[in-house]
């Protein structure tokens, strides 16, 4: 039997779909609160859940084997003080595709001044201020895995200039120009 502790947010949610998946022998508890699950965090050896809340337990949970963090990041779980004698793995691929429309939401709403122009239609005023345009500006990526790929392929679809600041990756061909290291100032030179 393996006991399976969901800490999250949305724990609920997350309780309900493994629920639904009718998995033999595992036992879930599920909860939002770490404090909630530490008197029992040594019998948990599979955790699922925010690596920002599973970091104020892992310490505790001495019979952990794997968790699975529902972020991109883990960074909260790489903490030098923290165990990692636990197989650590994250969501990686599926926040691109959402990220870049979350980013490119705001980006368009900026450089196209649809707040100010909505605020002018409210006000039944035409404003006259011409909206600028993502076609020849440079974006800079601090970092591209999946999510930083994902918007330098939208970048591309503008017709902007992808700059990416890596550890050492080149691995994305939507990238125009890499930079590592002590290059940050490179790196940030002409960003728009």
């Amino acid at each position: 039997m393996h006991r399976l502790l969901i800490l999250s947010r949305r724990a609920r949610e997350y309780h309900d779909l493994i629920a639904a998946a009718n998995l033999p022998d595992l036992d879930v508890t599920s909860t939002a609160d770490p404090a909630d699950a530490a008197p029992r965090a040594a019998d948990f050896d599979l955790a699922f859940g925010e690596p920002s809340l599973l970091r104020h337990i892992v310490q505790a949970m001495t019979g952990l084997r794997w968790a699975q963090a529902t972020w991109a990041g883990v960074e909260p779980l790489l903490d030098p003080s923290l165990r990692r004698d636990y197989i650590l793995t994250n969501a990686r691929g599926v926040f691109g595709g959402l990220m870049s429309e979350y980013v490119f939401t705001y980006i368009l709403a900026h450089e196209r001044r649809l707040l100010e122009k909505y605020r002018a239609q409210l006000d039944n005023k035409w404003d006259p201020t011409p909206p600028g345009t993502l076609r020849g500006k440079v974006m800079g990526l601090l970092g591209v895995g999946t999510i930083g790929a994902a918007l330098a392929k939208t970048a591309k679809h503008f017709g902007m200039r992808v700059k990416g600041y890596t550890r050492q990756s080149e691995d994305c061909r939507d990238v125009d120009a890499y930079f590592h290291a002590d290059e940050l100032a490179a790196f940030a030179a002409d960003l728009d």
